[in-house]
């Protein structure tokens, strides 16, 4: 099993990724890229209750998760302000998180936060009205 398979499967498990809808920028973002141990065990679940926990933050407005060919793993957790960013960094759950994933999970990771003040989406759609058109695969 590589140790990407957790993360996708408890990624996949919470609703609300990806992102149905953000607000009009501008709104912050936080993007996490982590390299796994192979250590696996436990990780799912704990993977799976900060999953759970975020989306009840102040401030929190969605996320968007990804592994890389290489089995890198990308989140990108959007907020409302860098307040809220710095809420969720210091929530005392998320803080047990971070010490165990970095005392048995992690290998290495990188933590970028940014401001995003533009964003913009295209889609090629090819039936149906609005909302419930389904994109094509090219």
């Amino acid at each position: 099993m590589s140790a990407s398979k957790p993360f996708r499967e408890a990624a996949d498990a919470v609703a609300g990724s990806p992102v149905p809808g953000l607000p009009e920028p501008p709104y912050h973002v936080a993007i996490l890229k982590v390299t796994r141990t192979e250590d696996a065990e436990g990780y799912a679940r704990m993977l799976a209750r900060m999953l759970n926990l975020a989306p009840r933050q102040p401030g929190y407005l969605g996320r968007e998760s990804a592994s890389t060919d290489d089995g890198d793993e990308l989140t990108i957790v959007y907020f409302r302000d860098d307040e809220a960013i710095r809420a969720w960094h210091d929530h005392a759950a998320h803080l047990v998180a971070q010490h165990r994933a970095r005392s048995r999970w992690y290998e290495s990771y990188e933590v970028h936060i940014a401001l995003v003040e533009r964003s913009y989406r295209w889609a090629r759609y090819t039936d149906g009205p609005p909302g419930q058109r389904s994109k094509t695969k090219q």
